[in-house]
């Protein structure tokens, strides 16, 4: 699958949980937000990644139930689902696959090729498969 270049990915989870990365040209590397505010580290450090991979999951209700009293949810991560990966400023679409939890999960493109991810820290997000991901285009 071709790479189309973006400026920035949405992950809307939910109202306290606004998920952005914003590709930073000059750092070369993606830069991550909760709503406006930076998600940054002890020590003032921002989250940052030269690879964002959202990895489009199943997700119900667990048999464990939270402090609360409600189910704590459980994700599918075997089988295959739709896949974004954010690396160089792009966005590549295709498909994650991993046959059993042994198995590594792989990352192809619409015709089949593995994507190969940029050197240096690689970042998942786990996206629930009702919630869109907004991609702007610069």
């Amino acid at each position: 699958g071709a790479a189309k270049r973006i400026r920035s990915a949405h992950l809307p989870f939910s109202g306290v949980s606004d998920v952005y990365w914003q590709w930073n040209g000059g750092k070369g590397t993606w830069l991550r937000s909760h709503g406006d505010v930076p998600h940054v580290l002890e020590g003032n450090e921002r989250v940052s990644a030269a690879n964002v991979v959202i990895q489009v999951v199943t997700v119900t209700d667990s048999d464990f139930l939270d402090s609360a009293g409600n189910p704590s949810p459980e994700v599918e991560l075997t089988g295959s689902g739709k896949a974004y990966v954010l690396r160089d400023g792009t966005v590549i679409r295709g498909r994650w696959e991993r046959e059993s939890l042994k198995d590594v999960t792989t990352f192809v493109s619409k015709d089949g090729t593995e994507i190969e991810l940029a050197p240096g820290r690689t970042w998942v997000e786990l996206l629930p498969s009702w919630v869109a991901v907004e991609l702007t285009r610069r």
